[in-house]
């Protein structure tokens, strides 16, 4: 385990040893750095494209130096796998969408995926050295605990540094930025961190002929007395609910394959570490869950597959089901191989690297199948319902499809449509309708949904078993295109969000600079609900005021549209759409 030790002239060491042996992961970790100081002050976008390629930049920099020491490559075949991914760096911020906040999710699906197995392929590194499989538990103990150490020692230094400018502040009257705070956090959390960590990185090819391994007794503590019991207590449950599946005859549940996911995870990574303790005469515990684990495994992996194909036969794939299903394939393959090789550790996380790079890339990836897919069932039930022309299009909404389509096909087309826009953007419906979606890609992911509902010609519906009813539905709008700011500090547009609780969609959140009022809007929706159900009001009565100490708050309704169910006494009100304009007043 690492030293609790820190001090100048070990970092100046370390960042001389980090500069040679890492200098590319130096070069990224500054990348971050700016990128980060600039959004704190300019709020510019596209530097966040830079902070994310930097941050993934990072750990891959790091495994190509620690792949190049374990292959034993040349200068020269080091110098171009480094190249090399600075330019594969390159093309994926070309290839990222400039405003990645609101772009589709598959561009976050697919960056923690490859995150993800940029980390993995730390962990593998020392796969070419003698053996490897103690190396690779010794390597993954040290960093994990020098990882740690580095955490400890950042937020110590940060916490430090900011109380004291915050001293200096309170008691001299500096006047130090706000944004100066951000600057410390930046610099420590994007340059010491990585610095001090890759400082302690061992090299392992002084340690291959080592055959011992090297197991602190706090993890000792925790694999054996916290994390496998909660491990077989899981377990016993799951066994429990496949025993009244049997009896019962009753299918699994959705949420289980996730539970089951969870459980199988957690119970390799309690194999994993209790590694150095399976021939141990101390541990029994630890050496039977080290020989019976995987055989524990099968019927687990029985009853997920049983959940998993379930959903899928019922609503196909989607990104979710098929992480599902490709991590069912992957603990299969290794209850396989447990058979056949028990004591090749490395094997579980060279194999976890492939079935994610084999889900994130290719026209096999999750991505691909789920679109797919989901587009299929998408123009399966507009068949089905006869809205496509002979060319196959839709060239003008359907007026009477809203009452001749059934309510479980308006919420099927609902959620796929919610689904596509969300996950992979309106591009995916181009080819089915006449007019140009150019106007509306811009546009956020719920007037994408909205705008496709409406060309096909029927609303939107949320709930399965509920037959369309106009009178429950209200869409009010701000008849105001000008407002006047003259005595407003501030203006914000589009900053609400809808506080999802369960059952409720009745109060609104606005934040602003970290502070968060909650709106209960429920009388106020009532109140405009007396007139008609589609209606433009007057700047005056699309407004509502929030103030305290610090600042008043104008909030300007400009849209916002939901379901008024009055039979409902608890949640009569459900928003589903909200669009707001902020003024902001400063009192102090």
């Amino acid at each position: 385990m690492a030293r609790l030790r820190f001090s100048v002239s070990e970092l100046r060491q370390g960042l001389t040893q980090v500069s040679t042996r890492f200098p590319f992961a130096i070069l990224y970790a500054l990348c971050a750095f700016f990128a980060i100081v600039q959004i704190i002050e300019y709020q510019d976008e596209i530097y966040l494209n830079q902070l994310l390629v930097s941050l993934l930049a990072m750990p891959l920099t790091v495994a190509v130096t620690l792949l190049a020491e374990s292959f034993n490559w040349s200068k020269l075949i080091k110098l171009i796998g480094q190249v090399v991914l600075l330019a594969l760096m390159v093309l994926y911020f070309i290839l990222l969408p400039e405003d990645f906040d609101s772009a589709p999710y598959v561009h976050l699906y697919r960056y923690i995926g490859l995150l993800f197995a940029a980390h993995l392929l730390v962990s593998v590194s020392v796969i070419g050295y003698r053996n490897h499989h103690l190396l690779f538990w010794n390597f993954n103990q040290f960093i994990f605990f020098r990882w740690l150490l580095a955490s400890i020692f950042s937020m110590v230094l940060y916490a430090g540094i900011a109380g004291a400018l915050l001293a200096m502040h309170f008691l001299f009257n500096v006047d130090i930025r706000g944004e100066l705070y951000g600057h410390l956090f930046a610099l420590i959390a994007s340059v010491f961190h990585p610095i001090y960590f890759l400082a302690g990185m061992p090299r392992m090819q002084d340690q291959q002929d080592d055959a011992e391994i090297h197991y602190p007794k706090q993890l000792n503590i925790f694999s054996i007395y916290i994390l496998l019991p909660i491990v077989l207590i899981y377990l016993i449950i799951l066994y429990a609910y496949g025993a009244k599946i049997i009896i019962t005859l009753n299918w699994p549940i959705g949420w289980v394959a996730w539970l089951v996911l969870g459980f199988s995870v957690s119970g390799i990574f309690a194999y994993l570490l209790i590694y150095p303790l399976k021939d141990s005469d101390k541990n029994t515990l630890a050496r039977l869950y080290y020989r019976f684990y995987f055989l524990l495994l099968i019927p687990i992996l029985l009853l997920l597959y049983v959940a998993i194909f379930k959903r899928i036969s019922m609503y196909s794939f989607t990104e979710d089901r098929y992480i599902i299903l490709i991590a069912a394939l992957w603990l299969s393959i290794l209850c396989v191989h447990n058979f056949i090789r028990r004591s090749n550790l490395i094997f579980i996380p060279v194999s976890l690297f492939f079935a994610t790079m084999i889900s994130l890339l290719g026209p096999w990836s999750m991505f691909s199948v789920s679109r797919q897919m989901q587009y299929e069932r998408f123009i399966e039930i507009l068949d089905k319902n006869k809205v496509r022309n002979a060319d196959g299009q839709i060239a003008q909404p359907d007026t009477t499809l809203q009452t001749r389509m059934s309510s479980d096909d308006r919420f099927e087309i609902t959620s796929i449509s919610k689904y596509l826009c969300d996950l992979h953007g309106i591009e995916v419906f181009e080819e089915l309708f006449t007019q140009s979606l150019d106007s509306i890609k811009d546009q956020s992911r719920w007037n994408q949904r909205d705008y496709v509902l409406d060309q096909i010609g029927i609303e939107a519906q949320y709930n399965r078993s509920e037959e369309y009813n106009p009178e429950t539905y209200f869409s009010f709008n701000c008849d105001n295109v000008v407002f006047d700011v003259k005595d407003y500090d501030l203006f914000i547009a589009d900053n609400l969000t809808i506080l999802d609780n369960m059952d409720s969609r009745s109060k609104l959140i606005c934040t602003y600079q970290g502070e968060s009022d909650t709106i209960e809007i429920t009388s106020w929706v009532k109140n405009k609900l007396g007139g008609e159900y589609n209606s433009s009001f007057p700047e005056e009565d699309m407004t509502l005021y929030i103030t305290n100490k610090k600042m008043e708050k104008k909030i300007v309704i400009n849209a916002i549209s939901g379901n008024y169910e009055p039979a409902s006494k608890s949640n009569p009100i459900n928003i589903y759409n909200v669009q707001a304009y902020i003024f902001i007043k400063k009192l102090d």
